[in-house]
């Protein structure tokens, strides 16, 4: 928990990108990078100004067009029991995606072939094909100029992770009129 597995600097927004494991137990602070001139950016030291991850996510997920999407409103203890269950999953992995540090999203990788999902989807899937569910919960970084920012880091990441991935699976909701509106854009990159 706290790890951070993948840094990109983006020149367009002039930030980092960054991917880390969520921590559950807020006594646990996540792990720096190796990079020492990165550590003080990636690092996020917990204290009573800054939320814990756990806090992070369910403000997110109590967020109404969060829980549109997700469905997931509820306590606090209900939020603790969905990380605990992310992060022992066997097919997928909660991640949250920051910009210099800070969190912004949550996000969930996971192996298309062992989700329930991926059984509704017509043809076949490969054994690698990797899929995505994805959250921005923070305002400020939200918008059209940002998602194929960090959705083809997310993509990169996938491929960097394990090279027999074939294809990348991202299925929002058929009413998310904004998700679906991306999708030219993202497949001509």
């Amino acid at each position: 928990q706290g790890e951070t597995f993948y840094v990109r600097y983006i020149p367009s927004v002039g930030q980092y990108f960054s991917l880390r494991v969520p921590v559950l137990n807020s006594s646990k602070q996540p792990l720096s990078n190796n990079a020492p001139h990165l550590s003080s950016l990636l690092s996020r030291p917990q204290s009573p100004s800054r939320p814990s991850d756990l806090e992070l996510l369910h403000k997110w997920m109590n967020n109404p067009r969060v829980n549109a999407a997700w469905g997931e409103a509820g306590s606090m203890a209900k939020h603790e029991q969905f990380l605990k269950d992310a992060l022992t999953s066997r097919h997928s992995f909660p991640v949250f995606g920051c910009w210099d540090g800070k969190p912004f999203g949550y996000f969930e990788i996971y192996w298309v072939k062992e989700d329930k999902l991926g059984r509704l989807l017509p043809g076949s899937v490969g054994n690698y094909d990797r899929g995505l569910h994805v959250l921005v919960g923070e305002e400020d970084f939200r918008g059209a100029h940002r998602v194929p920012l960090w959705l083809s880091s997310l993509v990169h990441y996938c491929w960097l992770a394990d090279p027999r991935t074939e294809t990348v699976i991202l299925e929002p909701r058929v009413d998310n009129v904004k998700y679906v509106s991306f999708a030219p854009e993202i497949e001509a990159r």
